[in-house]
């Protein structure tokens, strides 16, 4: 598992200059490397054409002697294969059978130095259609395998050396060139905020990192608006519900004196209505300080963690109605200074969570005085999905950030987890 997992470090950390630059290299160098070949192969080649000119040359104008051979500028005729020089007859096995065959042979021979020796057969058709056996033996000279700068190949080679070496000093100076407004492009792009967005991009030289600081700026700035208009909208709304929640909380107090209750039913009721009405003043004075843009406290009072747990329960029960689910509470009576607003929001969320992905079976609620754990089982079908809370786990992690709470997510067999420490 090790393997695999630095070799996604290694690819999301790669540098696309670098990439860029070792790719192009390699390119150039395969590119030397051929143009090299080409060129060795083709003096090679024009070696062997001359040399076979020369070889019919001497077949077509030297006259033989009396044992059937003659020999010209070092070239050996002779009318039959027996009649060739032995070292020839040695090398070779068997003669050339088809006209204009040339045979070769090098001995030590290797690419950048000339070989020890040479030998050349090639059988010829005279002009009244005689047969030919030219050879030709390359006689050893001192130090012939030695290297040698003015031999061919190592000439080919130096050249494709130097073509590639300028190429790579050619492409290095332009990755140099464009260093600068790239990292003069990074360097802003890290620089941007939501909060103070420029008026324009700056001008970058090249009309591709322009044409892409345009892009990112309206981009932003799209966002930034996108942003502000929720932003207002959370404000706006928040603000406008406060009159009727505070209207409610009155009259659900003038109802209690006027009409008190007559039984434990009706007590429950106005009961709930209260209470109900306070939650909503909590996360409404919540929403509007985390919309907030000042730094401003939340004021903390003294919480009864067990008894806010089972107000919470309670107005989240109708979720299970059409299910089959049951809760497992384990809580110990603990109170803590806390905003209990915001702190309310966090545990409905929570235990709203684990209704909304529960189809039936147990949901398990574990209270401390510093932490509160929600577990719940989930279907097979969501395993591999998303389990997350949307608007609400975006409210809990905010208000987690706000007063250094943390949050922990574990998924083990067939049971979610959420753990909240605050």
């Amino acid at each position: 598992m090790a393997s695999p997992s630095f070799s996604n470090m290694f690819l999301r950390n790669k540098s696309l200059k670098r990439h860029f630059f070792l790719r192009i290299t390699l390119l150039a160098f395969s590119m030397s490397l051929l143009l090299s070949f080409i060129a060795s192969q083709s003096f090679l080649h024009g070696f062997d054409r001359s040399r076979q000119i020369h070889m019919r040359s001497a077949a077509k104008y030297a006259a033989l002697d009396n044992d059937r051979r003659s020999e010209v500028l070092g070239y050996h005729i002779a009318s039959s294969w027996e009649a060739t020089p032995p070292a020839i007859r040695n090398v070779f096995a068997s003669p050339p059978t088809a006209t204009d065959r040339y045979l070769k042979h090098y001995e030590d021979w290797w690419y950048f130095a000339p070989p020890k020796k040479a030998y050349f057969v090639m059988r010829v058709a005279t002009d009244d259609s005689q047969v030919r056996y030219v050879s030709y033996i390359k006689p050893q000279r001192p130090n012939s395998n030695k290297f040698r700068l003015q031999d061919p190949m190592v000439l080919i080679a130096i050249c494709g050396s130097v073509a590639f070496s300028l190429f790579v000093l050619v492409l290095f100076y332009l990755s140099r060139s464009y260093r600068r407004p790239l990292k003069h492009f990074l360097g802003w792009a890290q620089s941007l905020e939501l909060k103070k967005l420029p008026a324009q991009s700056p001008d970058f030289k090249f009309q591709e990192l322009n044409g892409l600081a345009n892009v990112m700026l309206d981009s932003m700035a799209s966002n930034a608006n996108a942003l502000k208009r929720e932003r207002d909208f959370l404000g706006y709304a928040s603000h406008e519900l406060r009159n009727p929640i505070m209207t409610l909380m009155s009259n659900a107090r003038l109802l209690r004196k006027a009409v008190p209750a007559s039984n434990a039913k009706e007590q429950q009721i106005q009961d709930r209505i209260s209470r109900a009405s306070s939650t909503m003043k909590g996360i409404i004075e919540t929403l509007l300080w985390l919309n907030r843009r000042e730094d401003t406290t939340l004021i903390s009072k003294p919480v009864q963690l067990s008894r806010l747990l089972d107000e919470v329960i309670d107005e989240l029960d109708y979720m299970r109605d059409t299910k089959e689910i049951e809760f497992t509470i384990d809580s110990a009576n603990a109170t803590r200074n806390l905003p209990e607003g915001a702190f309310r929001i966090l545990v409905t969320n929570m235990v709203r969570n684990a209704l909304q992905h529960t189809s039936e079976g147990h949901i398990h609620i574990s209270q401390t005085d510093c932490s509160l754990t929600v577990s719940n089982p989930y279907s097979p079908e969501e395993s591999t999905a998303s389990t997350g809370f949307g608007l609400g786990m975006l409210l809990i992690q905010q208000i987690s950030d706000k007063f250094g709470w943390s949050i922990e997510q574990t998924k083990s067999s067939r049971m979610f987890t959420i753990t909240a420490r605050f």
